[in-house]
C-alpha cells in the first residue's frame, strides 16, 4: 500500500538562554533524525515519556513548528517548503489535521460549539449554501457521539469528553486524510477514555482518515494502533507492529514501559518490575546511546558510540548496539 505521509530525518533544536549575569545560548535537540510513515486508513501510534519529543514531531507535521531540518512528504511530494506558502498551506491544512489535548483551551469560549466547526468550513469554503452547511453539522455531531441539540451550546456547558467530540468534530469536518492526536484522551476519565477511543475508529472507518496518534500511555496505543513507534529523548528507538512489539519488545526501554504497563491480573501487578531508574541525561546525545545510564543492559559501547538504526523483517526497527540487523 502507497505511502500517504511520510517524514525523513526530522529534526527540531530549539536554542536557549541560560545564565542570570553572564548569558549564554544552549541548543535543545527535542527531535533528532526521525523518520517514519503512515499509510492511508492506518493508526501509527508514538509513545514515549514527557519531553521526547512526541508533540513536537506532530508540531511540525501540521506546521505549527517550523522543522530545522528534514523533509514532510504527502501523497509522495515534498511539502517542506509548500508550508511556508499561503495558499498551498491553505489546502495542506484541509487534509493535514490536528486534535489537541487540551479540548477547551483550543476553543473559542465565545462560539458555540457548531460556530466551531462552521467556522472551519467557513475559512475552506466548504459548504457555501447555509442550508447544505447546517446540514453537515448536524451530521458531523451526530458521527462524533454528539446531540443535535448541542450544536447552539457554549464550551464551558459540555464536559471534557463532550469538549473532546467538538476538537474532533472540528477536525473531520474538512474530511482530511491525516490528523495528529496529540495526546487526545490524556485529561479523561478511564470510562471516557474508551468512549472517545471507539469513537475515534468508529469515525476513521466512515471517513477513511489516517492517525498519527500521540500518547505517554501504551495501553491506549495498543487499543487503537496498527503500528507504534517509540521515542526517547528525541530519537525513535523502536518501531514495530501493534502485536509484536507488545509481545516482543527489541529495546530495554520498549521492555521496561511494557512491563510497567497495568494488566487486568492482579498477580501480575504484584510482580511487576520497578519503573525506570535515574534521570534523564541529555549529556549523552551525540556521545552515545541516550538511554544508556537508565538502561538495565548497558554495555561499554553504549557510553561512547551512538547506536545505529537496524531494520529487520516485517518492518521492525529498532536503535540498540544489542542487536546486529538483517535487511
Amino acid at each position: 500500500m502507497a505511502e500517504l505521509l511520510r517524514v525523513e530525518n526530522l529534526a527540531k533544536h530549539f536554542v536557549k538562554e541560560v545564565g542570570f549575569i553572564r548569558k549564554s545560548a544552549r541548543v535543545y535537540q527535542a527531535v533528532n533524525n526521525v523518520s517514519f510513515s503512515i499509510k492511508p486508513g492506518e493508526t501509527l501510534g508514538l509513545v514515549g515519556e514527557s519531553g521526547c519529543g512526541k508533540s513536537t514531531t506532530g508540531k511540525m507535521i501540521v506546521s505549527l513548528i517550523r522543522p530545522t531540518a528534514g523533509k514532510i512528504f504527502f501523497e509522495g511530494r515534498d511539502i517542506s517548503r509548500e508550508l511556508m506558502g499561503k495558499g498551498r498551506h491553505l489546502q495542506l491544512r484541509r487534509n493535514i489535521q490536528m486534535i489537541f489535548q487540551d479540548a477547551y483551551a483550543s476553543l473559542d469560549p465565545r462560539r458555540t460549539a457548531g460556530e466551531a466547526v462552521e467556522e472551519a468550513l467557513a475559512i475552506h469554503g466548504l459548504y457555501p449554501d447555509k442550508k447544505d452547511r447546517q446540514a453537515y453539522i448536524r451530521q458531523i455531531f451526530q458521527d462524533v457521539g454528539l446531540q443535535e441539540d448541542q450544536i447552539n451550546r457554549y464550551p464551558h456547558e459540555f464536559s471534557g469528553g463532550q469538549r473532546q467530540r467538538i476538537g474532533i468534530a472540528r477536525a473531520i469536518c474538512l474530511q482530511p486524510k491525516v490528523v495528529v492526536c496529540d495526546e487526545p484522551v490524556s485529561a479523561l476519565d478511564v470510562s471516557v477514555q474508551a468512549q472517545i477511543i471507539n469513537n475515534m475508529a468508529h469515525v476513521q472507518r466512515q471517513y477513511g482518515i489516517s492517525y498519527l496518534f500521540i500518547s505517554h500511555d501504551l495501553s491506549v496505543v495498543k487499543h487503537i494502533s496498527n503500528r507504534v513507534i517509540v521515542m526517547y529523548l528525541g530519537y525513535i528507538v523502536e518501531e514495530g507492529g501493534k502485536e509484536e512489539l507488545f509481545a516482543e519488545p527489541l529495546h530495554p526501554y520498549t521492555r521496561i514501559l511494557v512491563d510497567a504497563t497495568p494488566s487486568t491480573n492482579p498477580d501480575a501487578d504484584k510482580n511487576r518490575k520497578p519503573v525506570l531508574q535515574n534521570e534523564i541525561d541529555t549529556a549523552l546525545i551525540g556521545v552515545g546511546c541516550p538511554f544508556a545510564n537508565r538502561c538495565p543492559q548497558a554495555m561499554a559501547i553504549c557510553w561512547h558510540t551512538p547506536p545505529e538504526m537496524k531494520s529487520f523483517a516485517g518492518g521492525r526497527r529498532v536503535m540498540c548496539h544489542l542487536y546486529g540487523g538483517d535487511t
